[in-house]
């Protein structure tokens, strides 16, 4: 063949764009020119699947699949040359359906232009003769030159695909490890990330990461819940021995599953049963080699799992779940996962050092701030005068002192430090546990110095917290045949000193759902604790030092979960089995049931004013979003961009409590409620207070108030908070029906 205008130009305009549809587009074109054919088409082998996706110049939407790459291979048998007439019949019809025959006068031949290093077939051209040009190709001699020149541009194309695959693998990659490395303490994020970078390699319905816990023997997996706000964390577990991951746990191979819906036959075996993770369907299971085949069953859900691993223990299980209308996992997608599966490995495992050094940074940095009573600047006088006092009835300070709607908002902070006395001698911890009033004078005063001078979570805050716990102690009298008097002091002091040094963290947007709520339970409260720590493990202001050392432990523990207890997420975590715990009652002597309680009780107590009296409540939540805009203010002077809520006039904020009421403080105060009937009016005054919200909302939004809209000064206008009184006295009256609240009691 000589050189030529059309092959110059061939040459260029392939070199321009290797990508495959392109050289094809050309090639079929500069065949038309040269040969004088009437058609060509290139077909390509991938898996045990033939396809054509391009037809002369035209490209189509979806490709025409060929057959089985198996079939065509015995077509070659002879040579790389063949004619029509010399093809099975039940190839031809494919043949046709590439140039749309229906008459018999034509001529097609079919040839190999691509092969792999074992002589596997890898591509074929079909041309279509028209009748005039026949006798002009039948010399095979040139035809082959061309089919030479279409192979090797070809092949050329298919490197230059595979190179960039390569490329796009190492950008993919970077791109996974940057992303995970920005927030690696989010187990979410991270589990986010690595099925995000699977989806860009593996065509797949649903992609999931189950952690694995194997301290508690436990699968974790994280999800969004669009419910509240759309943005909260939930974190359901499951014991590693239900459900189909558990035999890739125990083998450590990659699985592939394929279920299907029961339909009442006996062609298939049963899985082990499983109550979470969408497992409920029937399964084959079986272990498979990367290279082995996947048998393919009509309306079948198919799964690849593939264990992420550290030496010979498992981090995680990844979930690849393709959809029931294609078929299962080619030996490519399996290919990919399992070359994937080393970076995957090696990115959790950076994930878990960045977060031991941070862990071990936060200890490093709480042991250079040691507790030290002269930081604080505790006066002997302040010790000697509080630990003279003579300690009142709750009644003497004050008549509703043991009612809920007592409040230390107008309290100095030497009243609180007295109240503070009378409930633990009222409760009797100053008894039971041998507290000398010197140490505990020291001890308080060290909690009410250690809070910093915030609109909300300040000393008063803390207070009010505690206050709510006594008063749970007072109205629920199982909590003390419940709780043992180590289990009591540790829930009481982790509520007095949740808000130690509060510098502004993620909890504060969680609560209004500005943000994903954390979901590694590491470091969470890492410093608050810390500084209760130091308090107790001093010698002057320890309250525990007369309790054995295995008791102080205990309450350490306690502490620091109850310090965790108070996030959502750890509430959304636990919600199903509170929610259980209401239909099967509670066993005193089962130590979970404890642990559930603890943890209703301390949430409890830190929303505690949602179901005071409404003036009350509205007034704590006006110093909460005060304080919340404090922080974005700070951000801005900072010369960051702060979250909308954190703005002055754009959270929407009445709409934000009633969400707040409606989704978390009704139903854990609802749970509260049947778990301890004594207590369903918290339930009924948080039921008030929603609607109260709910009126202030449709005031404002009707225009007379409209000028609070986004404005913290309505939760203490006096004229708006009347009119919303009013409001649902005229609705109540109305329905003949008081309103229902026991906010006063």
């Amino acid at each position: 063949m000589t050189l030529n205008s059309n092959f110059v130009a061939l040459l260029r305009n392939v070199l321009t764009d290797l990508t495959l549809v392109n050289v094809q587009k050309r090639l079929n074109s500069w065949l038309h020119d040269e040969l004088n054919c009437k058609q060509s088409a290139f077909c390509f082998m991938e898996e045990d699947k033939c396809f054509v996706n391009v037809v002369g110049t035209d490209v189509l939407s979806s490709g025409i699949e060929m057959g089985k790459p198996q079939q065509w291979e015995q077509c070659f048998k002879e040579g790389s040359d063949i004619d029509f007439e010399n093809m099975p019949q039940y190839l031809q019809h494919y043949v046709r359906a590439i140039f749309k025959l229906e008459s018999k006068s034509f001529r097609v031949t079919l040839h190999i232009v691509r092969s792999d290093q074992n002589g596997c077939l890898k591509g074929m051209l079909f041309i279509l003769y028209s009748p005039s040009t026949e006798s002009h190709t039948s010399e095979p001699e040139p035809l082959r030159v061309h089919i030479d020149i279409a192979s090797a541009l070809i092949g050329l194309s298919l490197d230059v695909k595979r190179r960039l695959n390569q490329v796009h693998l190492a950008k993919s990659i970077l791109k996974m490890f940057t992303a995970t490395f920005e927030n690696p303490d989010s187990k979410f994020h991270v589990a986010e990330t690595v099925c995000e970078t699977i989806k860009e390699f593996v065509s797949c319905e649903d992609c999931r990461l189950y952690w694995v816990d194997n301290e508690r023997n436990e699968f974790i997996f994280f999800k969004k819940n669009t419910d509240f706000f759309q943005s909260v964390i939930q974190q359901e577990r499951f014991p590693v021995y239900e459900g189909m991951l558990s035999k890739v746990l125990s083998n450590l191979q990659i699985g592939n599953v394929t279920t299907r819906r029961s339909t009442g036959g006996n062609d298939f075996m049963t899985a082990v049963g499983a109550r979470r993770n969408d497992q409920n369907d029937d399964v084959f299971f079986h272990s498979v080699a990367v290279g082995s085949e996947t048998a393919k069953i009509t309306d079948s859900e198919n799964r690849l799992w593939l264990p992420i691993l550290k030496g010979a223990q498992i981090m995680a299980i990844l979930q690849i779940t393709k959809s029931r209308k294609v078929n299962s996992f080619s030996d490519t997608g399996r290919s990919v996962v399992k070359q994937l599966q080393p970076f995957l490995a090696s990115c959790l495992l950076q994930m878990q050092w960045l977060n031991h050094l941070h862990e071990k940074n936060c200890v490093t940095f709480s042991s250079e701030r040691r507790f030290s009573l002269s930081g604080l600047r505790i006066a002997e006088e302040e010790v000697l005068s509080l630990s003279l006092w003579e300690i009142q009835k709750p009644e003497a300070f004050c008549p509703y002192f043991t009612m809920v709607k007592y409040t230390a908002q107008n309290l100095s902070a030497h009243e609180i430090l007295k109240a503070c006395l009378i409930i633990f001698a009222d409760v009797g911890f100053i008894s039971s546990l041998k507290i000398e009033r010197t140490t505990l004078a020291r001890f308080l005063l060290a909690l009410q110095k250690s809070h910093r001078n915030l609109p909300y979570h300040n000393w008063n805050h803390a207070f009010i917290t505690a206050h709510f716990c006594f008063i749970l102690m007072k109205r629920i009298p199982q909590l003390c045949q419940l709780f043992s008097d180590i289990e009591l002091i540790s829930i009481f002091i982790a509520c007095i000193c949740h808000g130690i040094d509060y510098h502004g963290n993620s909890d504060q947007l969680q609560l209004v759902g500005e943000i994903p709520l954390s979901d590694n339970d590491l470091n969470f409260k890492c410093h608050n604790f810390d500084h209760i720590s130091c308090i107790l493990n001093f010698g002057e202001t320890n309250i525990l030092s007369k309790m054995p050392l295995n008791c102080v432990e205990t309450s350490l523990s306690i502490i620091k979960e109850a310090l965790q207890a108070n996030r959502l997420s750890n509430y959304f975590r636990i919600r199903s089995e509170l929610l259980n715990l209401c239909e099967t009652g509670i066993d005193p002597s089962n130590g979970d049931h404890h642990l559930l309680l603890r943890s209703l009780l301390m949430i409890a107590c830190y929303m505690s004013h949602h179901v005071m009296a409404w003036d009350i409540s509205k007034k704590c939540a006006f110093h909460f979003f005060e304080e919340l805009f404090a922080f974005g203010d700070l951000e801005k002077v900072k010369d960051r961009k702060p979250r909308a809520v954190m703005e002055r006039g754009k959270a929407d904020i009445v709409k934000l409590q009633i969400q707040y009421l409606d989704v978390v403080v009704l139903p854990i105060f609802k749970i509260l409620g049947i778990l301890f009937p004594n207590v369903i009016n918290f339930y009924e005054s948080a039921s008030y207070n929603l609607l109260c919200y709910e009126t202030m909302k449709q005031l404002i939004y009707d225009g007379k108030f409209s000028a609070f809209k986004g404005e913290i000064t309505a939760f203490i206008d006096c004229e708006l908070e009347k009119a919303v009184r009013s409001e649902i006295s005229k609705k109540c009256n109305n329905q003949s029906v008081q309103p229902k609240t026991k906010e006063n009691r």
